[in-house]
């Protein structure tokens, strides 16, 4: 990482920086200065104008949903690739899967949209490619599961695999291995909960969530041999600086993406291990705080906490750092800012943030229900800016219109339409500056929308068709998927009280067979129902049409249950998008 953060800052500024300030060995900066000396500048224009900024996808373990799935980020695409062919190529074992991802415009950048594949079967190794038109720009490797690995560890909070070598963090965690095997801890461990059977392939695993930060060793057993012994090592991800307070527009919505405050900026938090004296520590640490694009105001400032030490918050475990400070980002900044601390191995962090002055959101809160029908609604948000700031928007899924309803000296108000399949609403707030630039800060709005998908139809890794809309399948086409499942998404702040049934109705509207969601009330990305539960049923009845009706109880705001149409099976030949076109014949006038 330290490699990469010299070679983007050459890059940037045509500098090389010096080895304190990467925290590299003054030998590896000066073998990076010679080489790149060396290089044409044709070769480094060409780099520059033709970089690339990736993101890592992310394997997650959903055990409450679609089981093991694979999160493809947006990425950054440079300006020359805006008319390339872009896909993920995904190789699992020895299967390979496309998905194509399309470009477009996100305030100043050009991105993918993001996509999300299942991983239903397991497998030992899954590769992950960006394609731009048929050349690969990076591959990823995740280690799966086999004989002599027979395990998978991940974060029971963010769902994302862990990935280890020799050894994992002592600390929560979720593990999946399989079930005909039996684990043993060593030392200090607490099983937290047990979780439910996943879907698919990897349905003869096991899923459980310890919390092992005072465990030494993790065992699995095979007939009472040992397969896999895995020694747990003290975890220092909570020895990373982080940042705290500030006022964030979207507390409750986790994201990969830069946080947005409004108003003043938040503080940096930097954990003290105390094993040194509090002024040698500090002097370890190098910051970085730099703006992206146009801001205000455009900063790049480099120090060391060592160097900020009177303006340091400071107690017995950690340091606060106000960015508020008038050398960094001052009391209103505005705009796109990188914050980077660099300090002993294995505890650097990179922040970024957005931050605006003023800023009012209404109506993201509510969530969206399909009419009785089953279709979709519009959505609409009411936004207040500050006085002379415009607002642009864009949908993901759909159209998005913005309009002005009322500028006060206090603030601009804009209304903002989002039509009934968009799903996230891609704001920009615009502030123009005195020169021909203006500060735009991107902000990201997801439309609360109860949805759903069916899965299972394909073998191996699968995209998934979210809708609010009623499936139509044939039941031949249902009875022949090996494992079919419904997922619905419903998200709710506060989801405790909320449960899920699935009824199984015939042509006459009768109840034929009900059943639960695979649930847990509050936590779960998805609900799922595994719908070969109904198999059975439906072979023995006799009715030329069946519905799938999903019931919602305890919705807030209703006192009766959401009854809404999910999944209509007919019995006879499905015919849908019907054109008849006239003809003449001879003398006679036939249809076509």
């Amino acid at each position: 990482d330290r490699c990469r953060e010299m070679a983007w800052e050459y890059l940037d500024s045509g500098i090389v920086p010096d080895a304190e300030e990467v925290g590299l060995p003054e030998r590896v900066v000066g073998a990076y200065r010679q080489w790149i000396t060396e290089q044409s500048a044709d070769q480094v224009r060409r780099e520059s104008a033709d970089r690339w900024r990736l993101r890592k996808p992310e394997v997650l373990v959903d055990p409450w949903g679609e089981g093991v799935i694979l999160d493809l980020p947006p990425q950054q695409v440079p300006a020359t690739m805006v008319h390339a062919d872009f896909a993920w190529q995904v190789m699992a074992g020895e299967e390979t899967y496309t998905v194509p991802v399309r470009v477009r415009r996100t305030g100043f950048d050009l991105k993918t949209n993001a996509e999300s594949v299942s991983l239903s079967q397991p497998a030992a190794m899954y590769q992950v490619s960006l394609l731009a038109d048929d050349q690969v720009k990076r591959t990823w490797r995740y280690q799966g599961v086999d004989d002599e690995r027979p395990l998978l560890a991940f974060d029971p909070d963010r769902c994302t695999l862990v990935s280890w070598q020799h050894s994992l963090p002592a600390r929560r965690l979720g593990v999946l291995y399989p079930a005909r095997f039996e684990l043993q801890v060593e030392g200090e461990a607490k099983p937290l909960e047990e979780l439910p059977r996943l879907p698919w392939g990897w349905a003869d695993f096991c899923g459980q969530i310890w919390d092992l930060s005072h465990a030494t060793r993790l065992t699995l057993l095979r007939d009472g041999e040992k397969v896999l012994t895995v020694a747990l090592r003290p975890d220092e991800s909570a020895q990373r600086p982080h940042l705290v307070g500030g006022q964030l527009l979207s507390p409750d919505a986790p994201t990969v993406r830069a946080p947005v405050y409004v108003g003043p900026p938040p503080g940096v938090r930097v954990p003290l291990t105390g094993r040194r004296d509090l002024e040698e520590e500090l002097a370890r640490w190098r910051l970085t705080v730099r703006s992206k694009w146009s801001a205000i105001p455009e900063v790049r400032a480099t120090t060391t906490l060592a160097d900020l030490r009177s303006r340091l918050t400071t107690s017995e475990k950690h340091v606060d750092l106000p960015l508020s400070l008038p050398s960094l980002l001052g009391e209103a900044p505005c705009g796109s800012f990188v914050v980077r601390l660099r300090g002993p191995l294995g505890r650097d962090a990179e922040l970024p943030l957005r931050v605006v002055p003023h800023l009012r959101l209404s109506g993201h809160e509510t969530l969206h229900l399909p009419d009785a029908q089953g279709n979709p609604q519009p959505a609409a948000l009411r936004v207040e800016t500050s006085p002379g700031d415009d607002l642009e928007c864009q949908g993901e899924g759909g159209e998005c219109r913005v309009r002005a309803v009322e500028r006060l000296a206090d603030g601009w108000e804009y209304e903002v339409e989002a039509g009934p399949d968009v799903t996230r609403v891609e704001l920009t707030i615009v502030r123009p500056l005195p020169s021909s630039e203006a500060v735009r800060v991107p902000i990201s709005v997801p439309i609360r929308r109860l949805r759903w998908a069916l899965a299972g139809e394909q073998v191996g890794p699968s995209r998934r068709e979210w809708t609010g809309r009623v499936f139509k399948r044939s039941v031949d086409a249902l009875l022949q998927i090996q494992s079919p499942h419904l997922l619905v998404t419903l998200p709710l702040a506060e989801a405790d009280q909320i449960r899920l049934e699935l009824r199984l109705l015939d042509v006459d509207n009768a109840e034929l067979q009900v059943e639960d969601a695979a649930s847990q009330p509050g936590r779960q990305r998805l609900y799922r129902f595994d719908l070969s539960a109904f198999r059975g049923t439906i072979m023995a009845s006799r009715s030329p049409f069946l519905r799938l009706e999903l019931n919602v109880w305890n919705l807030p705001g209703r006192d009766a249950p959401l009854r809404l149409p999910v999944l209509s099976l007919t019995r006879t030949l499905l015919v849908d998008h019907v054109e008849l076109e006239p003809r003449r014949v001879g003398d006679r006038a036939v249809l076509q």
